[in-house]
């Protein structure tokens, strides 16, 4: 009797077991299945302005704003409601939210609601263009007509000279801060120099075109691949000039075109390519010193590295656009002609030396 007494206790000691087990699984499952789904917050850059009265915030790019997706802090205080933009809603891009203040806000923070979440979109300070570079002091801001209120027109002139005054300074910062700037008053002898490599990018346009050696002007499409091979020769040349997503001029007299992988007649003698995307570039280039030596100068991320007269061979590995995307190259088939790049690299040679990174 003693054993079947052990036998049930046992029996319903693993069965207790067993439930306090499945118990925790169905606890540790809610917890897990509670947790809100992630949700994308939106994107959004602003320029913020004001008077004494009135905080202008201005929508510089990004996702159109909703009323009940987002929340406006002023130093840590709820703006509720949100003044319509100038266009009402939705607040979208060129229009300005015109907020009444009595003091000038030291934070201004912009919150994603999405989801019934809380989520910082972007946080700034009056006279900063959120996404970086200097702190910015912005002009006087616009006379408010009849009614308190600014036209348009008044709030897009206003911001137009914000970002005239203001954007030449941070694309000159950020450009020094990335950028390899190498100069030489002459390239170096004929058969000791190159440049080589190939340059790839997609057309996003529909009004781009490339101009061959041998038959002219040829357009090209949407969404077409364009590869440029600058064959290794000792009368190579490379012209290249691109801002932005804009190729203002890729050429060069020893060139291998390719548009989606066919290759066509002629070398490269101009190009015009009003949108791209997708750049690639393995390109590369030499110069070789001689004599008693040229002026060089060498500046690395604001760092110069070189300014000098020597005779040093240079080469510089796989250049591309440097931020906020500018590259700018020539490279002569002349020895005695000079040198001009701008852009960011992989490498930089000195001799054999590797003196970048």
């Amino acid at each position: 009797m003693m054993q079947q007494n052990s036998a049930v206790s046992e029996v319903i000691g693993s069965i207790l077991l067993i439930s306090l087990v499945i118990l925790a699984v169905i606890i540790i499952g809610v917890g897990f299945l509670s947790q809100p789904p992630p949700v994308q917050t939106q994107d959004l850059n602003v320029i913020a302005g004001n008077t004494t009265t009135t905080l202008f915030i201005y929508h510089d790019g990004g996702d159109s704003m909703v009323p009940g997706e987002f929340a406006l802090l002023l130093d840590g205080n709820p703006v509720d409601p949100i003044p319509a933009p100038s266009g009402g809603w939705p607040w979208e891009i060129g229009e300005v939210l015109e907020v009444p203040i009595t003091t000038t806000p030291q934070r201004i923070q912009i919150v994603s609601l999405r989801g019934g979440q809380q989520n910082l979109i972007r946080e700034i300070s009056i006279g900063q263009v959120t996404g970086g570079g200097v702190p910015i002091t912005p002009g006087p801001a616009p006379t408010p007509g009849p009614g308190g209120q600014c036209t348009q027109e008044e709030l897009d002139e206003y911001a137009e000279e914000y970002l005239e005054d203001n954007y030449v300074e941070y694309f000159s910062e950020k450009l020094d801060n990335d950028a390899v700037y190498f100069t030489r008053l002459t390239r170096g002898p004929t058969g000791q120099t190159y440049v080589r490599g190939w340059v790839n990018l997609t057309i996003n346009s529909t009004d781009s075109y490339i101009i061959r050696s041998t038959t002219g002007k040829m357009n090209l499409n949407l969404g077409d691949l364009l590869s440029i091979r600058y064959v290794d020769s000792n009368s190579g040349t490379a012209d290249i000039f691109s801002v932005g997503n804009k190729g203002w001029s890729f050429s060069g007299d020893v060139t291998n075109i390719y548009v989606n992988n066919v290759l066509y007649s002629g070398n490269l003698v101009d190009s015009w390519i009003t949108s791209f995307n997708n750049f690639q570039s393995t390109l590369e280039f030499k110069s070789v010193g001689s004599g008693g030596g040229v002026q060089t100068r060498l500046i690395v991320e604001n760092q110069t590295l070189v300014d000098q007269v020597n005779n040093n061979n240079y080469e510089l590995i796989n250049i591309r656009p440097a931020e906020p995307t500018l590259l700018i190259l020539n490279f002569p088939s002349e020895q005695g002609k000079p040198i001009r790049f701008i852009g960011k690299v992989d490498q930089i040679k000195q001799g054999t030396t590797i003196i970048y990174p």
